[in-house]
């Protein structure tokens, strides 16, 4: 396969992430409910965290997954899914969490930690920052998304998230009836898209699937590099749609 017009000098950018050049991609995974009292407190910090951009270094790409446990307590949250809990449990087997809580926070895959601290969320992502990441690509193309990645050293998930911000709800049950609550980089979709070589290039034009539910100017394509064995991200890149 040949490399389209322009890749090489976008991937040889990025690569300057790894020596100080560019901020190197971090990605914050939130696990919460809009049933959980302790939630908004995270879901708040996970904002400040795309907002601020508060770690010299890194681009924080932030992730919002609402898990469906609460459901049965007073108040269905809209966007929880069973998949997002599930997400979660593999993150608590290789964290070696007994059990799943919300509001949980997860960074690059590998540090784990209550989602309303955010000094552990800052000191995660500076810790992340200082280890090697692989250089992903992810350009628009016509009808969806153009990847590349230069070599990856290990075999590895490739995982496409769409997600979408501005979102909010009116609670009106449960142990936040009442309050209204705002949400960022709500995750509505995710998908292994391929099953990356150790040692190979990897190119391909992806399309997107959108609801048309989904607000477009409010979307965020996200590409994950994911070990599915210790689930550590290797490498991410994210891109407004």
């Amino acid at each position: 396969m040949r490399w389209w017009p322009g890749f090489g000098m976008l991937g040889a950018a990025l690569a300057g992430g790894l020596n100080g050049q560019t901020p190197t991609p971090v990605v914050v995974e939130l696990f919460t409910s809009e049933g959980c009292s302790s939630c908004p407190p995270a879901d708040e910090q996970l904002l400040r965290l795309l907002r601020d951009q508060p770690v010299p270094g890194a681009r924080i790409i932030p992730l919002s997954f609402h898990v469906d446990y609460w459901d049965g307590l007073g108040w269905q949250d809209p966007f929880s899914s069973r998949d997002n809990t599930e997400r979660q449990r593999g993150y608590n087997r290789t964290l070696r969490d007994r059990s799943a809580y919300t509001p949980q926070m997860v960074v690059d895959g590998s540090a784990g930690f209550i989602g309303s601290d955010g000094q552990a969320a800052e000191r995660a992502v500076a810790d992340a920052v200082k280890r090697t990441h692989l250089v992903v690509v992810l350009q628009r193309a016509e009808g969806g998304l153009r990847v590349a990645i230069p070599t990856s050293s290990e075999a590895a998930d490739l995982v496409l998230i769409i997600s979408e911000s501005h979102l909010d709800s009116r609670v009106l049950r449960g142990e936040n009836a009442g309050r209204r609550l705002q949400h960022a980089a709500v995750v509505r979709s995710l998908k292994v898209v391929a099953k990356l070589r150790s040692g190979q290039a990897y190119q391909a034009d992806l399309p997107l699937e959108l609801s048309h539910d989904w607000r477009r100017n409010q979307l965020q394509a996200v590409l994950l590099v994911q070990d599915p064995s210790t689930r550590r991200i290797l490498g991410a890149a994210a891109l407004k749609l």
